[in-house]
């Protein structure tokens, strides 16, 4: 049986036809074309590849359960294409290494999608359970699991800030101590007013953690590009065009 590295929502068992093994990385080929309808707005495709890199990063024994995983960037590029292969690739680049232990690395999935190349990297922080507790700590967000955020939503108070809710914090319905990488790159998206089928790329940065306790500053640089605020830092920046 071919390990499947995907959501089954998406790519299921039967539809892998061969695995190639590359440098770092596989081609994937299948036999059908991966289920669009779960992976049809920008933050679903986001969130597949999310997904598949993080499950690359533990079946290859670069993460286990003492890894914490931080999103460091996110870019996604869209090219037109001629092309409809049923064809997935990923691989992964160490980009920071110290005494053999991988503290910085990226990952790349590539895919088609309606005669659209879609590639998405991430850059991923790795830490250990311990340092990631000492810094939560540092915060005084101990206790975020058993700490609700009074409103669920969250909502632009007016037209540069933002007011968290509960729901930007969650991660597949459990909650984290910090508006993750996917929740962000939406609050911009709809800041900006951007509809899915217009983006080509979204090119995302991410400085320091964002708490979902405190209101966030919206600032534009540019048309495309928002740069977000918070203990008068630029906690990260976001370009969507």
């Amino acid at each position: 049986m071919k390990e499947n590295f995907f959501s089954e929502n998406i790519v299921r068992d039967e539809q892998i036809s061969s695995i190639n093994n590359i440098n770092n990385g596989i081609e994937v080929f299948l036999n059908s074309p991966i289920n669009k309808k779960n992976i049809e707005g920008v933050l679903d495709k986001i969130k597949f590849c999310r997904d598949t890199a993080l499950y690359w990063l533990r079946s290859n024994k670069i993460t286990d359960d003492n890894t914490v995983v931080s999103v460091k960037s996110i870019m996604m590029r869209v090219y037109d294409s001629n092309s409809s292969d049923r064809m997935i690739k990923v691989f992964h680049e160490v980009i920071k290494s110290r005494k053999n232990k991988i503290n910085e690395i990226s990952v790349t999935i590539s895919f088609y999608d309606q005669l659209k190349l879609i590639e998405i990297t991430f850059s991923f922080v790795l830490i250990t359970q311990v340092l990631a507790n000492f810094l939560r700590a540092g915060r005084n967000y101990g206790n975020y699991l058993n700490e609700e955020i009074l409103n669920y939503k969250g909502y632009y108070e007016d037209s540069y800030t933002y007011i968290p809710g509960e729901k930007d914090r969650l991660v597949d319905e459990k909650r984290v101590d910090h508006i993750p990488a996917l929740s962000l790159i939406e609050i911009i998206v709809n800041f900006l007013n951007k509809k899915d089928e217009s983006i080509s790329l979204i090119k995302a940065n991410f400085n320091n953690y964002i708490d979902p306790r405190y209101n966030v500053l919206l600032k534009h640089r540019g048309d495309e590009e928002v740069l977000c605020w918070q203990n008068n830092i630029v906690a990260a920046s976001v370009l969507v065009e």
